[in-house]
């Protein structure tokens, strides 16, 4: 990280004191020394990145903080909620969908084992007629002797 982009918390900054706190990220800091020029080391606080969007869902407002980056918080914030809504309730929508489609199937299958149904019925008593057409037709040969 290039020190002029990092950010550096003072250990008695509130960020710190929340990160350690939190059952979730205080499990999955970790602290480094960091060298700054030649005489001066630093601790930093690092996070594993899939964890930084959710501490940066938690930032509060500060009264040093610009309204710019007010602005730009506020609107991640609002990106957070947006994101959480949609992989919850997309995946509730998307199962009832699934379950609407599912159940139209299974409509329109217990329908086609119905016609299934009946023209196997169908086909038997044809079938049995036909038998018995046969049947009767070798039945009366004419008789000579009767």
């Amino acid at each position: 990280m290039n020190q002029s982009n990092a950010h550096f918390l003072n250990s008695n900054d509130w960020h710190i004191k929340a990160i350690s706190d939190d059952e979730v990220l205080g499990a999955e800091r970790c602290e480094h020394t960091v060298q700054i020029g030649n005489d001066q080391a630093r601790k930093m606080i690092c996070l594993p990145l899939e964890f930084l969007h959710g501490w940066l869902f938690q930032v509060k407002f500060t009264n040093t903080m610009s309204d710019e980056t007010k602005e730009k918080l506020i609107a991640y914030k609002r990106r957070c909620y947006k994101a959480l809504f949609n992989h919850f309730f997309g995946n509730i929508k998307r199962q009832l969908e699934a379950n609407e489609i599912e159940i139209k199937l299974l409509e329109e299958i217990n329908e086609l084992n119905e016609i299934k149904n009946r023209t196997s019925s169908d086909l038997r008593d044809k079938k049995a007629k036909l038998d018995k057409i046969r049947e009767e037709r070798l039945k009366n040969e004419p008789n000579l002797f009767d």
